[in-house]
C-alpha cells in the first residue's frame, strides 16, 4: 500500500504533457461544392462526402479532414492515468534498453572475430542474447506496428523480463560454452 503513493508520485513526474490536438482550416462549402460537381461525372452512383471524412482539391493540392463523431472528451481515472504512465515508462526503458543490447551484441561479435575469428559461434550466451533481442524486438514491433492494447504489448514486456533472467543467470548456472567464466559452481 505504500508503494501506490510513490508510484503514483513517480507517474505525475514523468508524465507527458496534455498533447496539442493540431487542425486544419475549415474549407469552405463553396469550394467543396465545386469539387463535388467537376468529380460527378467521375463518380457515377458515388455517395457524397458524409461528416466522416471530407475532401477538398485546390491548386492541385488534396486535403483530407476526419472529423470525430463523439462530443465528449473521455476522462480517465486516476488509476487509468498512472497505469498509462507506468507503461509509456516501461516503454521508453525497453526502447532504451533495446538500443544498448543491440550495441552490445554487435560490439561483442565484432570483439569476437578479433579474438576467435568469427562473429558468432552460436554458444548459449549468444543464442539466448539474441532471443533476448529478438523478445523485445517484438515488443516495439507491437508497440509500434501493430498497435495492441498496452496490457498486451506488456504482457511480452514481462516475458522478455524473463528471457534476460535466464540469459543473465539461467546460462550461467549450465557451464557451458565459451561465456562459462561466470559459472559460479565449478
Amino acid at each position: 500500500a505504500a508503494v501506490v503513493p510513490a508510484l503514483r508520485g513517480l507517474a505525475d513526474s514523468l508524465a507527458p504533457q496534455q498533447p496539442v490536438v493540431a487542425t486544419s482550416p475549415q474549407v469552405p462549402s463553396g469550394t467543396v461544392a465545386a469539387f463535388a460537381d467537376a468529380e460527378e461525372p467521375q463518380r457515377a452512383g458515388a455517395a457524397a462526402p458524409s461528416g466522416g471524412a471530407l475532401a477538398a482539391a485546390g491548386a492541385g493540392a488534396v486535403t483530407v479532414e476526419f472529423t470525430s463523431q463523439s462530443t465528449s472528451p473521455v476522462t480517465l481515472t486516476e488509476e487509468d492515468r498512472l497505469a498509462l504512465t507506468l507503461d509509456d515508462l516501461a516503454y521508453r526503458s525497453l526502447l532504451l534498453g533495446f538500443g544498448f543490447l543491440t550495441v552490445g551484441i554487435v560490439s561483442g561479435a565484432v570483439w569476437a572475430n578479433e579474438a576467435w575469428g568469427n562473429y558468432w559461434s552460436w554458444d548459449p550466451k549468444e543464442t539466448w542474447a539474441l532471443i533476448c533481442w529478438l523478445v523485445y524486438a517484438g515488443y516495439l514491433h507491437t508497440r509500434l506496428q501493430l498497435g495492441w492494447d498496452t496490457r498486451d504489448s506488456a504482457k511480452i514486456g514481462a516475458f522478455g523480463f524473463f528471457i534476460v533472467w535466464v540469459c543473465y543467470i539461467g546460462v550461467n548456472l549450465m557451464g557451458i560454452g565459451l561465456h562459462s567464466y561466470g559459472f559460479f559452481l565449478k
